[in-house]
């Protein structure tokens, strides 16, 4: 027999994020069924250990089902809801130029372009979670041209992203 009111959800999470997560923590489930709605779930237990073959850890969510709207079996997104101690930078993927010797980015520093190179840790298609390279309060560069480079003027227009460079 199934109980159907509270359902245990099984998720492998990642041994990059695994240390962020918590029991008490709240998880989001998005079903593709339910197009804007999410979910809220809580971690109730984890696995002592990480899968060695996946390099994830088996988490368990509870959720509150008595409406009986969820069904068993269901596939789900989980996104789960935590503060990083230290959370990298992440940019639109038009931000990240890529070089004859690899990825870099175009920060405005005093009115000038400096490329910084990067480490990118995540592709999430539109945006790019930044391992190494930038700093939370660095203005990048979207789209910048090739002819731009290292110590050209240039005068960003944060209020207006789709011209956000005027070469000087």
């Amino acid at each position: 027999m199934a109980r159907t009111d509270m359902l245990r959800i099984y998720v492998d999470v990642p041994q990059s994020d695994y240390r962020n997560i918590h029991t008490g923590d709240k998880a989001d489930l998005l079903l593709q069924e339910f197009p804007g709605k999410a979910f809220t779930g809580t971690v109730s237990n984890s696995a002592g250990s990480l899968n060695s073959n996946s390099r994830t850890l088996q988490t368990e969510l509870r959720i509150d089902n008595r409406d009986h709207v969820l069904r068993p079996g269901s596939y789900a997104d989980v996104k789960f809801v935590f503060d990083r101690p230290d959370p990298p930078a992440v940019v639109p993927s038009n931000a990240v130029v890529t070089k004859n010797d690899g990825l870099y980015a175009a920060v405005v520093q005093s009115d000038k372009v400096k490329f910084h190179p990067v480490e990118v840790s995540r592709d999430f298609g539109n945006r790019l979670e930044i391992k190494t390279g930038l700093k939370a309060n660095d203005v990048v560069l979207l789209d910048p041209p090739g002819t731009l480079s290292d110590g050209d003027k240039v005068k960003p227009n944060i209020s207006h992203p789709k011209n956000a460079l005027a070469k000087s």
